[in-house]
C-alpha cells in the first residue's frame, strides 16, 4: 500500500497520531525519495520494483528499515508481508499487527490476472500461507466479522475495524439533496466484479426512465483490461452523455464529489472475496447526504437495515436504473434516505467508534506484551 492510502493514512495512521503515538511509515514512494514528513508521520521510503513477483525483493530493505524504527508496535497490511512481519517478530522480540482488508484466499479465485487453471492451488497456498504465519504473529485486525472468526479459532488476538468514513471530512450536514444536480455517483476502484461492466446498460435504461441524469465514474481500476470494455460498450451503446469519468478521487477531495449528486451507487458481485469485504463507499454515501442505490449483498443488508438509507435491488442493469430512477423522481424518499444514512454516520457509522476499537487494541498488545 502506499503512504497516502485511504485507510492506511488517512484513518489509521491519523488516529494512532492523536492517540499520541510516533509513527514511522515504511512504503514505496516516487523514485530518489528521501525521508519526509507527511503531516506527522515519518515516512521511510523504499524503491518501487516493477511487477507482482518482484515484491519480494524488497523484504530485505523493508525488513531492514523497519527494524531500525526500534518501534513498540508493528502494523503492516500486505498478505505477502507476512514473512517479513514473522520475522520482525523474531529479530525485535516486539508485537506485530497484520491487518486484512479482505479474503486474501478468496481473493485468489477472482483475480482477471491469474490463468484459471492456477486459482484453486493459489487459494489454497494463500490460506496455508496466511493462516500459518498469522497463527505465528498472534495479532490479526479484520474488516468485517466472519474473517474474524477464522483467526479467533487459531487463538489469535482479533480486531475489528470497521472500514467506516471519517467524521472531520464531512463535519457539514449536507443539505436539501433535491438542490444538487439529478446525478448518480460511483466512486472506487473498479473492477468487472464491482459492477463496472454494467455501468453502461444502467446508463442506456436511465436515459430512458430518468432523461438529464449523469452517471460519474471515478477513473481508477484494478486492471487496464477493464478500463478499455467499458469504454467500449460506452461507445457502443451511445452513451458518452450519460456516463462522465473524474480523475481518481483521493479521499481528501471525495466531499466535494458528493455535492455534486444525488444518489450514491455500490455494486459488488456476491462472491468469496466480497463476503469478506466491507463497503467504505456506503458509509462515505450516508455522510454526505446521498441516498444509495445497492444491489442485495449480505454484507450490505445489516447496514441498510440499520441506516434505512437507500434501495437494495437486484443485480441487474435494467431493475438497477429502475431504483436509481424511483429515487430521483420522489422528493420525499430522497430526503428521508439522505437524512436516515446521515444520522446513521454521525450515531454509527463513523471512523471515530473503529479507532477506538484499534487503539484499545493497541493498548491490550501492550499490555500483554509488558507481562
Amino acid at each position: 500500500h502506499p503512504h497516502d492510502d485511504g485507510r492506511v493514512f488517512f484513518k489509521e495512521i491519523r488516529s494512532t497520531l492523536a492517540a499520541g503515538y510516533d509513527v514511522d511509515i515504511v512504503a514505496t514512494t516516487a523514485p530518489g525519495s528521501e525521508p519526509f514528513d507527511f503531516p506527522g508521520a515519518k515516512v521511510i521510503p523504499l524503491p518501487r520494483v516493477p511487477g507482482r513477483l518482484g515484491l519480494p525483493f524488497n523484504w530485505w530493505r523493508l525488513l531492514r528499515a523497519a527494524r531500525a524504527t526500534k518501534s513498540d508496535i508493528y502494523h503492516f497490511h500486505d498478505p505477502d508481508l507476512l514473512l517479513v512481519g514473522c520475522l520482525l517478530k523474531l529479530w525485535t522480540g516486539r508485537p506485530v499487527v497484520h491487518d486484512i482488508h479482505e479474503g486474501n484466499p478468496e481473493a485468489m479465485l477472482v483475480k482477471a490476472y491469474l490463468p484459471k487453471w492456477s486459482r484453486g492451488l493459489l487459494y489454497w497456498l494463500m490460506w496455508i500461507w496466511e493462516t500459518v504465519l498469522s497463527w505465528f504473529i498472534g495479532n490479526v485486525i479484520v474488516v468485517e466479522p466472519t474473517n474474524g472468526e477464522r483467526f479467533r479459532k487459531l487463538g489469535c488476538r482479533v480486531c475489528l475495524v470497521e472500514n467506516f468514513a471519517l467524521s472531520d471530512q464531512f463535519p457539514d450536514e449536507p443539505g436539501d439533496p433535491m438542490d444538487r444536480p439529478p446525478h448518480v455517483l460511483f466512486v472506487g476502484t473498479l473492477s468487472p466484479e464491482r459492477g463496472c461492466l454494467m455501468v453502461p446498460e444502467i446508463a442506456s435504461h436511465l436515459r430512458t426512465l430518468r432523461p438529464g441524469s449523469e452517471i460519474i465514474v471515478t477513473d481508477r481500476w484494478f486492471i487496464e483490461d477493464a478500463r478499455k470494455e467499458m469504454g467500449r460498450r460506452v461507445e457502443e451503446l451511445g452513451v458518452e452523455d450519460v456516463v462522465r469519468f473524474v480523475p481518481n478521487v483521493k479521499l481528501d477531495k471525495l466531499p466535494e464529489y458528493l455535492k455534486g449528486a444525488r444518489v450514491g451507487l455500490s455494486l459488488v458481485e456476491v462472491n468469496p472475496v466480497s463476503l469478506r469485504q466491507n463497503f467504505t463507499k456506503l458509509f462515505e454515501y450516508m455522510a454526505g447526504g446521498l441516498a444509495i442505490v445497492a444491489n442485495k449483498h449480505p454484507n450490505k443488508g445489516p447496514y441498510f437495515e440499520l441506516a434505512e438509507s437507500g434501495i437494495l435491488t437486484e443485480y441487474e442493469p435494467r431493475a438497477i436504473a429502475e431504483a436509481i430512477a424511483s429515487v430521483m423522481d420522489d422528493p420525499e424518499a430522497l430526503r428521508r434516505y439522505a437524512e436516515n444514512g446521515r444520522r446513521a454516520f454521525v450515531t454509527r457509522f463513523n471512523w471515530e467508534a473503529a479507532a477506538d476499537d484499534m487503539m484499545n487494541f493497541y493498548d491490550e498488545i501492550l499490555e500483554a506484551q509488558g507481562s
